[in-house]
């Protein structure tokens, strides 16, 4: 991976140190991963950065939310826990981002479900579990760097019903569950082969310390998982070791 080297502004200056940054935590990353039995790719070499099509504060933005979340990787391996233990990680992430969800949260958490959560500012993700990159073949630089509609193919009704779900739980001014009402769907990578039937199972907001909801969990249930007709499993760029 070439580097874009900068060298009279002090401006492009400081944005290459982004770059650096941003490759060191993606390998990071990738060198937890090491130890499961999915393998993450942190970019294409074939390709230039995703991340460098950001503007300056978008940039910083990436790399501050996934510090966080290397981090929080990094501190359950240190107490003793796997990143494979979805509730471990989740309660982690939880602590590091201060925020109070609903009290039964844990309880609604059934195995093998995705979850994730998002920034309810930027609609950005700053966290998903192990399970989430099994049902994913893109690199963590196309995943961190661009928007879901250039990712991934849904039926828009779907869509509207998840995101009108999604705004509600943004307005709810005390800890609750809000279910989703849509069913089983078809979801597809747009550049991988990967296509899935999942369904949205539930929404829950996490306030932070003054009484709003700043972050927002998603839980889905996986029902199918297929790999499109042409397409081999070296295709993918998060994969099963074995």
């Amino acid at each position: 991976m070439r580097f874009i080297m900068y060298k009279t502004s002090p401006a492009h200056s400081s944005k290459d140190n982004l770059v650096r940054e941003y490759l060191k935590l993606l390998s990071t990353f990738c060198s937890l991963m090491k130890d499961t039995e999915i393998k993450a790719v942190p970019y294409r070499e074939e390709a230039p950065l995703n991340f460098l099509n950001l503007d300056r504060k978008q940039q910083e933005k990436t790399i501050k939310d996934f510090r966080r979340y290397t981090k929080n990787c990094l501190a359950v391996i240190n107490n003793g826990y796997s990143i494979v233990d979805d509730k471990q990680m989740l309660w982690s992430m939880m602590k590091e981002l201060s925020v109070r969800p609903p009290s039964t949260l844990l309880q609604k958490l059934e195995d093998n479900i995705v979850i994730e959560i998002y920034d309810t500012a930027a609609w950005t993700q700053v966290f998903r579990n192990y399970r989430f990159y099994s049902l994913c073949s893109y690199t963590l630089d196309e995943l961190l760097c661009k928007p879901w509609w250039e990712l991934y193919l849904r039926n828009e009704e779907v869509t509207e019903k998840i995101f009108e779900t999604a705004k509600k739980t943004c307005q709810l001014k005390k800890p609750e569950i809000l279910y989703y009402n849509v069913g089983p769907h078809s979801q597809s990578e747009i550049s991988g082969p990967i296509h899935v039937v999942i369904e949205n199972k539930f929404t829950a907001p996490l306030f932070n310390k003054h009484g709003y909801v700043e972050y927002m969990l998603n839980a889905i249930k996986v029902h199918k998982v297929m790999h499109r007709s042409g397409a081999s499993r070296a295709d993918c760029m998060f994969r099963h070791a074995h």
